[in-house]
């Protein structure tokens, strides 16, 4: 995904005879300053390294810029050849300066399509159309990758602080407080230029009361989101520090004690898959044991929070019940193992 318009403007520069002057005509006086939003987005798309490039257009070079002075007097015209020479002009000139393009310019897709400019305000729309939906490519990529976890942010305090969110690819949620799991779908859209994220939880009381909103994305990036509704913001960041696919939970030993640790099991529960007799929607209330039996039997529950392994490693067993009606659900189990670590 890469960058957009330009501007088969050269021909002035390119086929005019005997390098004959650029008259008054031909110059466009439809300006775009240094300080304005479209001059910025321009730089995000010329700036490919960046990490809030954009990346959903491709400038066709070369094209020609027109540079204007504080008072609108302009001053020259020059040959745009590249990303890296039109970020550096881009970032090197006087704020109190102005460009501006000669129109028709012509821009490549992500998708490969062609696309024809006539104008500043076709310009921004295109750009427009082309951050929404790579902000939105963005937010749905980057959700199914690792798990999201509620952090502090300034001036907005939260109760769900280190709770977890863990996002499919067929938009289903799940969010995973103490020993509970939290079901429901999660969809994001535009209204206008603003990113939205719709949560809908299957749950009543504080989860549904806290959770079950249309959340503005008020700040996204590639490893963090802030999401806004009225007065309340909350901060979630990726978090891929546990690492499901190997099927153990490693944590680092004690200094004084080395082959035993203290795990938070229930941290764990990101990685746990969901039975197959679920329903899909009800919550589920996790608890843990040293053996099958017991888990089956659900007696001698051990802390989810702080458990001290016997050995190392060693297998825990998971009972999985439904929150409402107690009904089990199922037995999982995982491994958890005691590391040196530097």
């Amino acid at each position: 995904m890469k960058k957009i318009l330009t501007v088969l403007i050269l021909a002035i520069l390119i086929t005019s005879c005997d390098n004959e002057p650029i008259s008054e005509a031909n110059i466009n006086t439809d300006t775009i300053e240094v300080d304005s939003s479209l001059y910025l987005l321009m730089e995000r798309i010329a700036d490919e390294p960046a990490e809030n490039a954009i990346n959903c257009i491709d400038f066709n070079y070369p094209f020609a810029l027109f540079i204007f002075d504080e008072q609108m007097q302009y001053l020259d015209v020059i040959s745009i050849t590249s990303d890296q020479q039109f970020s550096v002009f881009l970032g090197s000139l006087n704020e109190n300066y102005s460009i501006s393009l000669s129109y028709p310019i012509s821009g490549t897709l992500n998708n490969g399509d062609l696309i024809e400019i006539n104008s500043n305000e076709e310009l921004k729309e295109a750009i427009d159309a082309c951050v929404r939906l790579e902000d939105k490519a963005l937010c749905d990529n980057n959700i199914v990758d690792c798990t999201w976890k509620v952090s502090a942010l300034s001036g907005h305090p939260t109760d769900y602080e280190g709770d977890y969110f863990k996002v499919s690819t067929n938009g289903i949620i799940q969010f995973h407080r103490a020993n509970n799991i939290y079901f429901g779908t999660w969809v994001s859209f535009f209204i206008g230029n603003d990113l939205h994220l719709n949560m809908n939880f299957n749950a009543s009381g504080d989860i549904g009361s806290q959770w079950n909103h249309d959340w503005k994305v008020v700040g996204l990036g590639v490893d963090q989101m802030e999401l806004q509704f009225g007065i309340h913001n909350i901060l979630i960041k990726k978090d891929c520090v546990i690492p499901c696919a190997t099927g153990i939970y490693q944590v680092c030993e004690f200094e004084n004690n080395p082959g035993f640790a203290s795990f938070e099991l229930q941290e764990y529960s990101i990685c746990h898959l969901i039975p197959v007799n679920h329903d899909g929607a009800s919550a589920l209330e996790l608890s843990y044991f040293e053996t099958e039996d017991d888990a089956q039997n659900n007696t001698n529950e051990i802390s989810a929070s702080a458990y001290v392994n016997t050995t190392n490693p060693q297998t825990i067993y998971v009972r999985l019940e439904d929150l409402e009606t107690g009904n089990l659900i199922g037995i999982s189990s995982f491994e958890i193992e005691a590391i040196a670590c530097d």
